[in-house]
């Protein structure tokens, strides 16, 4: 059960490292990067796989960005 575990967590990684190489311009990618960490201390969570098991996600978006 761990190494599946371990296995989404670097699947996850690795989608994300796809991601946010994929953009062109420095600053882009700064923004997302600083904007992605502040959504996670709201959330109180500390990996990116955290946000994906969220309940109500839409909502807590919402929430977030009132």
């Amino acid at each position: 059960m761990e190494a599946l575990q371990e296995e989404k967590t670097l699947n996850e990684d690795e989608v994300y490292f796809n991601f946010i190489n994929s953009l062109k311009s420095e600053i882009t990618k700064e923004t997302y990067q600083l904007n992605i960490k502040l959504f996670m201390n709201y959330c109180n969570v500390t990996k990116l796989s955290d946000l994906l098991i969220m309940l109500e996600p839409q909502k807590l978006i919402i929430k977030y960005l009132i």
